[in-house]
């Protein structure tokens, strides 16, 4: 028998709701790339045997790049309003 795996993040539409979990017989492990499972429906997970996992730390990198380059972005844009002058490098 082949098994089914998907690899979901916990933002919309990836939900695994009961009814995606009943129409897929198959599936045997739910991996969520990031942190928590509030986007499982656990009862219904649990009764199909369906394995929860997550990836903790998988994007910690990539998040942290994210936010400095966030704070970096909001700092030269400050700049630019305060001084009324492009910014060169």
């Amino acid at each position: 028998m082949k098994m089914a795996v998907v690899i979901t993040t916990p933002f919309h539409p990836g939900y695994i709701s009961a009814a995606r979990i009943a129409a897929a017989p198959k599936l045997k492990l739910a991996l969520t790339a990031g942190v928590g499972s509030d986007h499982v429906d656990l009862p219904a997970a649990r009764a199909a045997g369906l394995i929860v996992a997550e990836v903790t730390g998988c994007n910690v990198v990539s998040v942290a790049e994210h936010v400095v380059m966030q704070v970096s972005s909001a700092a030269s844009s400050s700049r630019k309003r305060l001084t009324n002058q492009p910014i060169t490098h």
